[in-house]
């Protein structure tokens, strides 16, 4: 599961790095929907507690996502990681 990320540590990193926590975010939350899937062998092979943990998973990786969009746009980053507007 990520950890929270808070808007000031957010604003603390570069575009690249920013550019870096979107992609970990977004793959988070793919596994979370793959496993939710079925995405596994068999049930049994699905982690323990999934149907309690998986609501805070996807929470988590949405409230970080968010986070970390915010960011991406008050430090005006361009989608590949670098700042837009040729700085």
């Amino acid at each position: 599961m990520l950890t929270t990320l808070s808007p000031a540590d957010a604003g603390a990193m570069t575009c690249s790095q920013l550019h870096g926590q979107r992609l970990v975010a977004e793959d988070t939350a793919q596994q979370i929907a793959h496993i939710a899937q079925g995405g596994r062998a068999r049930f049994s092979q699905r982690p323990v507690l999934y149907s309690t943990a998986r609501p805070d998973a996807e929470r988590g990786a949405q409230a970080r996502l968010s986070v970390v969009e915010a960011a991406l746009l008050a430090q005006g980053c361009g989608p590949d990681g670098g700042r837009s507007g040729g700085s």
